[in-house]
């Protein structure tokens, strides 16, 4: 697989920032979520637990929620949510599929 990268926003427990100061990227390896170039978040892909659409509690922006396997998660903010779907499940991420609208994220992950 090719390297993929995508642009938006994230939210941690406890922080949040908006597009474009996020940046997420998928390797062969792994992947790895960077706020203006630090590194935040970097898992290989047998830490990577599950994957799923999610909008904003407010606004409704709409973003995908990772979790892992130390159970950190985190929502990268995305206009092109299906995109990071596609590339995630293209390397074996577990996707999950809401029932109806996507869930709601409000101040945690």
């Amino acid at each position: 697989m090719d390297k993929v990268a995508f642009t938006g926003g994230m939210r941690t427990t406890g922080f949040n920032a908006t597009w474009p100061f996020a940046r997420l990227t998928l390797t062969d390896k792994g992947l790895a979520l960077r706020l203006v170039g630090l590194a935040l978040v970097q898992s290989d892909w047998a830490e990577v637990v599950s994957a799923e659409r999610v909008v904003g509690g407010l606004m409704g922006s709409p973003g995908v929620r990772l979790a892992l396997m130390d159970r950190r998660k985190f929502v990268f903010w995305s206009f092109r949510p299906e995109a990071v779907l596609a590339a995630l499940r293209d390397r074996k991420v577990q996707i999950i599929e809401p029932d109806g609208r996507p869930p709601k994220v409000w101040l945690g992950t």
